[in-house]
């Protein structure tokens, strides 16, 4: 009886050893993202919702190993299967039908930020030359509007673009316009949901994103800025 326990002990012991090695080769990645409310600071999410990000990898254990890459580059990786779990990204009806998607984290709004009062949506943007990020959901609603399309590897290098004349409108997360004093005009165009995307549906994936799903039912909400 006593050593039957024992092998069974044993048994457990090792599937729970097995669990955690396959848990912990989860590869990882956060998108280059900087603004007020997200930002990374010593390889840890942090902001007023960056920081429910950091909630969720660390109760999933998923923050071990985290790799922070421009969106560009991620995507890449993403597609060509070196990397099993990514955030922050949009949620579409087209990403979520190719990969596994969590709950939705946030809900962000795609801002037009332009020094010219007259664009004010994506209609207005027609031959207009508009810079916003390469391969990003931002970039599709574009060229869906026949603007003039500069594609950047970073927010930041959009809104540069801007500041010297570049281009005539951005179009990016309404969280990553500045909050200091600037002289564009900037008008909200729609909601979008950010999830973490999982590559792959098999069982592993399933138990990734059952522990995601409820991380994010149990990290607190952040409270936006107006």
């Amino acid at each position: 009886m006593f050593r039957s326990t024992l092998q069974k002990l044993a048994a457990l012991l090792l599937l729970n050893l097995a669990s955690t090695i396959v848990w912990a080769e989860i590869r990882v990645s956060g998108a280059e993202f900087e603004s007020p409310e997200y930002y990374y600071e010593h390889g840890k999410v942090a902001g007023s919702f960056g920081a429910r990000f950091q909630c969720i990898l660390e109760r999933t254990a998923l923050n071990k190993g985290l790799k922070i890459l421009p969106y560009t580059r991620q995507s890449v990786l993403f597609e060509r299967g070196e990397i099993d779990v990514i955030f922050p990204w949009v949620a579409t009806p087209e990403r979520s039908a190719k990969f596994l998607s969590s709950k939705p984290v946030v809900t962000i709004v795609a801002a037009l930020v332009s020094s010219n009062v007259k664009f004010k949506t994506l209609q207005d943007l027609a031959n207009t030359d508009v810079a916003t990020v390469k391969g990003s959901v931002f970039h599709a609603l574009v060229e869906s509007h026949h603007a003039r399309v500069h594609s950047t590897y970073s927010y930041q290098q959009a809104l540069d673009m801007l500041k010297h004349d570049r281009v005539k409108a951005v179009i990016i997360p309404n969280t990553a316009v500045p909050q200091s004093d600037h002289p564009w005009h900037i008008s909200e165009l729609r909601e979008m949901d950010i999830v973490f995307y999982l590559r792959g549906n098999h069982t592993e994936h399933q138990e990734i994103k059952a522990r995601l799903d409820h991380a994010i039912s149990t990290c607190e909400m952040p409270q936006m800025q107006p």
